[in-house]
């Protein structure tokens, strides 16, 4: 049980002894209560008399100055400068005795004397900034101390603790401390003691760490004949040179950073390097990861420019400037680029960025491949086995093959010294023959995959081997066993991928598996005809190229078959490949083609694209004559054809009677049903050959009557109105489409055309559309008739003036007039007749032309009728409105003018009353306008505003007198 000792604040339990010397011994301890952890120091126990008191008064005065000093917590430059803190005592009555003890902290981190230590093992040198922060560090304390009436006098490294995670320096082991007076002889004073060890100790801690500070310090080899100003000059300029260095540090970390960021030469990498060592002794800790990325990409950047000289230079520099950071993958590369192998750069880059990312699987796959010659091929098999020890952490990693051929001699060696010494065994010799013998033969077929030879058969057959092997209880060897496991795991996972039809997994198995087992050469043109069959498979997804049959297509993906399924498994993926390729190859028709696509869900959205075809062998089916039922559904469709009647039910009796020659039928009938689309086709080339020769005649025809359409609508988009008509009276009426035209031609040029050409040339008075007997489109009569009436109104202007019923009038009949004709453009629009619809869209510029002018002209006589109500109001003679509204009237009856009657431009009554209106702005005084006034026509628009404006204000029409300056 922990002994228990009660101290004057908490009852503690002892844990452990730390250490024990000439000043006492120290234990680890623990508080019963609060929970506190710390380190008791008290006199050796089994000592002599004089020991024990001379101890206990060394203990009780370090428990005296850490008391005095509180735990003291000094913060400078980031860096906290520690004493243990005092945390209890022994009860009073125990001074001198071996029952006396402290309580204190137990400071973190590493005395200055181990780090000492480590370095001369060989270990890791102390940072420069680390030495100067001791030197520093101790400097302060000491002037703190003795500010506090404290000397140390035990100024030594192996009281001195650092602790580089909580920047913290802790000084220990206060039990030769001193309390002091001030004393007016500086020379004679205590402290002396303690500058004294300072300079001793830290001489010894510089010698051993960076002689070269001693001189930039200005370090004294002694204390002799120091004073206090000297003193205060070496402890300024130990500040300085710890500032600086952490200035320098902290520049350093910034370049390092900057330039890890991209290398772009190797000048940039030298300067890298060079600051990598001196961060290192700063004690600065480095990201080494950064340093090697930035590295590694200069590497590649080299090599793919094919700078082979600027690669081995690199690699030289990180060798004798960081060999301790190269990893294995380093020296791999440095091996490769050593060799000189003559690779291809693009083969070279691959295989060193498969290296530099640990996939040994793709490293091994990339190396065997590369060897095609002898000079690579010593070269890379080391590669090769080299990788394959670090992808099984394995100083030497055999092969299966290589255990085999052991396991076999083994047996091989028993069977002859059994056949010698104990003949009478002739049973167990028997079995060892048998597995000596399937050995041999395994052995000898190792290294080829037969035709109809199962992807791991061979292993299989070595599992059953080594299972014989067992049963005559002899051992087997363990890399073996353990190789076969991981074998058989990988071709596993080759068969689960196949089934599945992931091939980026079947080829990383493939690959796992050749890492395992790198005499399987087999292994190489086995990836060739899975990565051939996952090509297929991509090309199969994508479809076929342009102007590509389907049965092509299928055909040639059919003849690129190979033995993949004698060594793996009929997968339900495969068969449902081939058979949607044999399908494609022997499909007669399309749709029912794209009904099976949808059935079996096969990955060809492309077989739903447009301007897809087949290659139908026509010939096969056009020897014999067709059957009476198969004349009878021809006859039909050319019926319903030449009707423009749904050939619907006609084109399925094609589909069951004439299979091969459904598509043809049901391409000619959608020219027909799309002849007058506005949606772009492809160009429509029928070939007589794929229709049955006893209807090419029929099917001619039809042809016929498309390049009829097709030129009529060429005529239509040209204008040429006459050739138009002239072509419609040659036409078919049998065939409805024909019909269809020569109607719509005729109303065209004799109804349509000439309302249009009067209306847009302003024709409004033109009684032409009036001798119509039986006008079809009365609308187009109404547009014109409200025209004629508005052109009627309009001319009334020039001999009765302006007044608010005539303009009225007028917005009335423009109104009707638009809206009347808009009505009858989109009851063209809406026609059944696909030819009408077609030409009216064809001359869609003609009619919204026509649309907007009208629309102009409502929007000018509803102008009128605003800016005539404003200046026929007396009130609002003066006002600006009514300038505006005189200016605006004046400008739309001139601009309405020249649209209704643009024939008359120059000479129209509406330009007279325009200039005169101008030139009564232009007269100089309000006598000259009077007489203007009257000599404006009793008609003019304005006479009523100006007559008001005289009235009212005689200054209104004055011009203003010009600024004098």
């Amino acid at each position: 049980m922990a002994k228990i000792v009660n101290g004057r604040e908490r009852i503690w339990q002892i844990q452990e002894v730390v250490g024990s010397g000439d000043a006492g011994e120290v234990l680890r301890v623990h508080s019963m209560q609060g929970g506190f952890e710390g380190v008791m120091k008290r006199p050796v126990q089994n000592v002599s008399g004089g020991t024990i008191l001379r101890q206990a008064a060394q203990i009780e005065t370090e428990g005296k100055i850490l008391l005095a000093l509180e735990g003291l917590n000094l913060f400078r430059d980031g860096l906290t400068i520690h004493t243990p803190t005092l945390f209890d005592q022994s009860i009073p009555g125990t001074s001198n005795t071996a029952n006396l003890f402290i309580v204190s902290e137990e400071v973190s981190g590493t005395p200055i004397t181990n780090l000492l230590q480590a370095k001369h093992s060989g270990g890791e040198p102390i940072p420069l900034n680390v030495v100067m922060k001791v030197l520093s560090a101790a400097f302060y304390l000491l002037e703190q101390i003795h500010s506090k009436g404290i000397i140390w006098n035990d100024v030594k490294m192996e009281h001195i603790y650092w602790d580089a995670n909580s920047r913290k320096m802790s000084f220990i082991d206060w039990g030769n401390g001193q309390f002091i007076t001030p004393q007016a002889d500086l020379a004679t004073s205590p402290i002396w003691q303690d500058y004294e060890q300072l300079i001793e100790e830290g001489s010894a801690l510089l010698n051993q760490t960076a002689p070269h500070l001693l001189l930039d310090l200005g370090w004294p080899a002694h204390s002799k004949d120091l004073d206090l100003l000297q003193i205060k000059q070496l402890q300024m300029r130990v500040n300085y040179l710890e500032a600086y260095l952490t200035m320098r540090s902290t520049e350093y970390q910034l370049l390092f950073q900057k330039f890890t960021q991209s290398l772009a030469d190797f000048d940039s990498l030298e300067q890298t390097l060079e600051l990598y060592k001196d961060l290192k002794a700063f004690g600065i800790q480095i990201n080494n990861q950064t340093l090697l990325k930035a590295s590694q990409e200069l590497l590649l950047k080299f090599l793919e420019n094919e700078e082979y000289d600027s690669s081995k230079r690199i690699l030289a520099a990180m060798k004798a400037q960081v060999t301790d950071l190269l990893t294995p993958q380093w020296h791999i590369v440095d091996y490769l680029i050593e060799a000189d192998l003559a690779i291809p750069t693009d083969k070279l880059l691959e295989l060193i960025k498969a290296i530099f990312s640990s996939e040994w699987s793709e490293v091994v796959w990339l190396a065997r491949n590369l060897i095609s010659s002898d000079e690579r091929r010593s070269a890379l098999a080391s590669l090769i086995y080299t990788t394959r020890n670090l992808a099984f952490d394995s100083s030497n990693t055999p092969t299966i093959y290589a255990e085999m051929l052991a396991l076999k001699n083994s047996l091989t060696e028993q069977l002859r010294l059994l056949k010698q010494e104990r003949p009478e065994e002739s049973q167990f010799a028997e079995g060892l023959a048998q597995i000596e013998k399937a050995l041999q033969e395994l052995t000898g077929a190792w290294a080829v995959l037969k035709k109809v030879e199962a992807l791991g058969e061979k292993f299989i057959t070595l599992k059953q081997i080594l299972g014989a092997v067992n049963s005559l209880q002899l051992k087997v060897p363990r890399p073996l066993t353990e190789l076969l496991q991981q074998a058989l795991s990988s071709i596993r996972e080759v068969y689960q991928a196949w089934n599945a039809a992931d091939f980026p997994s079947i080829f990383k198995a493939i690959k796992k598996l050749y890492l395992t087992e790198p005499t399987l050469d087999y292994l190489l043109p086995f990836m060739g005809q899975l990565e051939s069959m996952s090509s297929r498979l991509e090309s199969f997804e994508t479809g076929p190229q342009a102007e590509q049959s389907i049965t092509s297509f299928a055909k040639s993906l059919l003849e690129q078959q190979d033995d993949l399924v004698t060594h793996l498994t009929s997968a339900n993926w495969l068969n449902n490949y081939l058979y949607a390729l044999q399908s494609m190859a022997q499909a007669l028709d399309l749709d029912n083609l794209r009904d099976l696509a949808a059935t079996y869900e096969w990955p060809t959205k492309w077989l739903f694209f447009p301007n897809l075809h087949l290659e139908i062998p026509f010939e096969q089916y056009t020897k014999s004559n067709l059957t009476e039922p198969q004349i009878q559904a021809l006859q039909k469709y050319h019926s319903d054809l030449r009707l423009a009647k749904s050939t619907a039910a006609a084109l399925q009796t094609i589909k069951s009677l004439l299979p091969a020659f459904y598509s043809s039928y049901k391409q000619l009938d959608e020219e027909f049903n799309f002849v007058f689309s506005s949606i772009p086709r492809e160009p429509f080339s029928p070939v007589l050959s794929s229709f049955p020769p006893q209807d090419e005649q029929t099917i001619q025809k039809a042809l016929d009557v498309l390049a009829a359409i097709n030129k009529w609508k060429q005529t239509s988009e040209a204008g040429d109105w006459y050739l138009q008509e002239l072509l419609v009276n040659e036409y078919d009426d049998s065939w409805a489409c024909l019909k269809n035209i020569r109607i719509t031609t005729r109303d065209w040029n004799q109804e349509i055309l000439p309302a249009l050409v009067d209306i847009k040339q302003r024709k409004w008075t033109s009684g032409r559309s009036k001798q119509l007997p039986h006008p079809k489109y009365p609308k187009l009569l109404e547009t014109l008739a409200h025209l004629y009436s508005f052109v009627c109104e309009w001319q009334k202007i020039e001999y009765q003036g302006l007044y608010p019923e005539l303009l009225k009038e007028l917005a009335y009949h423009m109104d009707l007039a638009q809206n009347t004709f808009f009505d009858f453009w989109q009851s063209l629009q809406r026609s059944q007749s696909s030819s009408l619809v077609w030409l009216i869209q064809n001359q869609q510029s003609v009619f919204s032309e026509i649309n907007q002018t009208l629309l102009s002209l409502l929007r000018s006589i509803k102008s009128l009728q605003r800016n005539y109500e404003v200046i026929n109001q007396s009130e609002m003679a003066r006002t600006r409105l009514a300038q505006n509204s005189a200016g605006d009237l004046m400008f739309t009856l001139t601009k309405v003018d020249e649209t209704v009657n643009p024939a008359q431009k120059n000479s129209s009554v509406f330009k007279r009353w325009q200039r005169q209106y101008l030139d009564l702005l232009s007269k100089p005084d309000r006598g000259t306008i009077r007489e203007g006034i009257r000599e404006i026509e009793l008609i003019h628009p304005l006479l009523p505003w100006f007559d008001e404006l005289v009235q009212r204000d005689a200054g209104y029409f004055e011009q203003p007198d010009p600024h004098q300056w």
